[in-house]
Parts: C-alpha cells; sequence; structure tokens
C-alpha cells in the first residue's frame, strides 16, 4: 500500500494506492498537512511507501515526517522516472508537469499526446509515442486570471466560473466571466486544434481541479482524468521500488 502526496500551490492532495488502484483520495490546506499524514496512517497502517511532490519550497517538514514513519521519494529533476525528458533545463521542470505526462504515458502508451492541466497555473504540455516528454508551455490559470482582474484594477469586482455565462457579456460581471472563460476556451482549443493538424490520431487529456468545466464547454473529444497527476506518481514510485 502506498502514499501519493501532491503539493499544490492552493491545497495538498493525497491518495492510498493499494495493488495499483486508487483507493482513497483526499485533499487539506497546507497548513493542516501533519495532521492529515497522521490520520491517513491510522486508517491506513499498511501503508509502506511514499512519494511526495510540491510546486512549494516549505515542504521540508512534510518530508521529514514521512521520512520518519516509511520510505519517502520526494521527487525533483533527478529521481529515476519512466519517461525521457526532452527538455533544456531538465532542473526547472516542475514536479507536476513531470507526473502529470508520466501518468497520461501509463494511461495511453505509444501515443501522441497533448496533456492540459488545468490548475493555479494552466499546463500545456506534449508527450511523444516512443515516451518522451517534449515539451509545452504555461499561462495563468482560472484563479490567477479572476484574482488579478480584481487586484491589479481599482473598480473590477472578483468574479468565479459560473456554466451560464454568455459569450459576450452585458454587463461587468458578465464581461469578466467572458473575457476569462471564454479565453481560456479558445486558448484549449487552439492548442488542441494545432496538434491535431500535426497528429491526426493523437489523444487530448485534461486534468486539474477546473478540468471537468471547460470539458463541458468545448465540446471536443477528449479524455478528463482528474487524478493523473497521482497516477503518474504512483507510477514513478512503483518504478523506483523494482530498482531497490
Amino acid at each position: 500500500m502506498n502514499l501519493i502526496v501532491d503539493v499544490g500551490n492552493t491545497r495538498a492532495k493525497y491518495s492510498v494506492f493499494s495493488n495499483g488502484e486508487e483507493i482513497y483520495a483526499t485533499t487539506s490546506a497546507h497548513d493542516s498537512s501533519a495532521l492529515k499524514i497522521d490520520r491517513l496512517f491510522s486508517d491506513y497502517p499498511q501503508i509502506q511507501k511514499a512519494i511526495v511532490s510540491s510546486v512549494r519550497k516549505d515542504t521540508a517538514e512534510l518530508v521529514m515526517l514521512l521520512n520518519n514513519k516509511i520510505s519517502t521519494i520526494e521527487l525533483d529533476h533527478s529521481t529515476p522516472i519512466p519517461l525521457k525528458i526532452g527538455y533544456k533545463t531538465p532542473d526547472t521542470l516542475g514536479a507536476d508537469r513531470i507526473a502529470t505526462a508520466i501518468g497520461a504515458n501509463k494511461l495511453f502508451p505509444d501515443e501522441e499526446l497533448l496533456v492540459i492541466d488545468m490548475g493555479t497555473a494552466i499546463t500545456i504540455d506534449y508527450i511523444g509515442r516512443k515516451g518522451e516528454f517534449l515539451g509545452g508551455n504555461i499561462s495563468p490559470g482560472v484563479s490567477l486570471r479572476f484574482n488579478s482582474l480584481n487586484q491589479l484594477t481599482h473598480k473590477l469586482p472578483l468574479e468565479k466560473l459560473e456554466e451560464e455565462t454568455p459569450a459576450i457579456g452585458q454587463a461587468t460581471a458578465e464581461a469578466i466571466r467572458g473575457g476569462v472563460q471564454e479565453g481560456i476556451k479558445n486558448e484549449i482549443l487552439g492548442y488542441i486544434h494545432n496538434f491535431m493538424k500535426v497528429n491526426p490520431a493523437g489523444l487530448t487529456i485534461l486534468t486539474g481541479g477546473d478540468a471537468i468545466f471547460f470539458a463541458k464547454i468545448i465540446k471536443y473529444p477528449i479524455f478528463v482524468v482528474c487524478n493523473l497527476a497521482m497516477i503518474g506518481l504512483h507510477t514513478i514510485l512503483e518504478y523506483n521500488a523494482e530498482d531497490d
């Protein structure tokens, strides 16, 4: 039984895997990680190995806590992984992007893949059919766009996603939501369109907290795998266990 911890910009996610399957998943605020870890070990005393992925710099205490309990891997650019990295600066490649790429390659091997992770930031990454991370782009996610409009202007209110938002706003709130939602929708569609022109048989995978919302409104044949990073992290953990 394995514990997977993915520390994101906004929250930390935890999954327990048994026999290759995710049997439990939860989230918490960053300041309650220690309590969450203790509860997980109480509920699942069979946990033997763990892996931690983080986009933050303040996870040393969490990793130490886990290392005091069980063998723990902290994912970074030097961790052995079952994927070739074709990236000029692998030491700057985010653990979240590595994890989602490996998760996608695990679920869809031997395919050309476009992976769009819709979290605090939106990452757009490409995986070749021979199992190589080819690179990608990063842009602001939903919350960053809404917050920047609110915080960096004097009068614009803070809005949030809403499915019934018209494409053309007729009030300021609608205009903000439409600008953010239509902008992201068209951004995603642009990436998919360009990807499919080059790879007609390629597959597109959406993941991350806002994936389901945008999968509904872009109306395009895609796969939605919300726990893609956790699958990828578990794959890395098992890959390193084989080398022990």
